[in-house]
């Protein structure tokens, strides 16, 4: 299946093949990325546009550049009102287990308090600033549907792109969606 990597100048790419390694940069140094099958159930991972922006948030899309180097980061602005968010309506989720939220986020300037994951589950604060970083949110799912989202309560603008929602308890490198869900295939050495 098709899988994504860090590659040496820190941007996220497809793998070359099947039955090519990937080399994986993430920490700086390459080393060999074997992962488990995983697969994201957010059926837009980053066409926000798809999304529901509610209590004085709004979306514009593909108008920055983003992790793997492309214009199509989304920019999520937020009016001040509380609970303001942008999220997607996801099924598939089990019940009892944990599920991984991640995203990659960015401030314009500065530094900006951000929350993340599910209002149910459990929304994790996170510190976002002007650098591209992924944030991640691990929770016990508590029904068979989540609302991935980032809220932000004061009035701010943020870079938002890479959404991805794993059954699981960590999260694997990023798995692209559009329009449905997709799974990639364990690693094998």
């Amino acid at each position: 299946s098709s899988a994504t990597r860090v590659n040496q100048a820190g941007l996220i790419e497809a793998s070359q093949s099947n039955n090519t390694p990937r080399i994986d940069f993430t920490t700086g140094e390459g080393t060999f990325l074997i992962e488990p099958q995983s697969t994201n159930l957010i059926t837009y991972s980053e066409d926000f546009s798809q999304w529901t922006a509610s209590s004085g948030a709004s979306v514009v899309t593909n108008n920055a550049i983003s992790p793997d180097g492309t214009q199509n980061a989304s920019t999520f602005t937020f009016d001040g009102t509380t609970n303001g968010r942008v999220e997607l309506l996801t099924d598939g989720v089990t019940s009892s287990e944990d599920v991984t939220f991640s995203v990659y986020l960015k401030t314009l300037s500065g530094t900006e308090q951000v929350y993340i994951g599910h209002s149910v589950f459990g929304l994790k604060t996170v510190t976002v600033d002007d650098q591209w970083k992924r944030y991640t949110s691990t929770a016990t799912a508590s029904a068979g549907f989540a609302y991935p989202r980032v809220r932000i309560d004061s009035a701010t603008s943020v870079l938002v792109w890479g959404y991805q929602l794993e059954q699981q308890s960590f999260a694997t490198s990023y798995i692209p969606t559009v329009g449905s869900t997709v799974t990639r295939i364990a690693d094998r050495a």
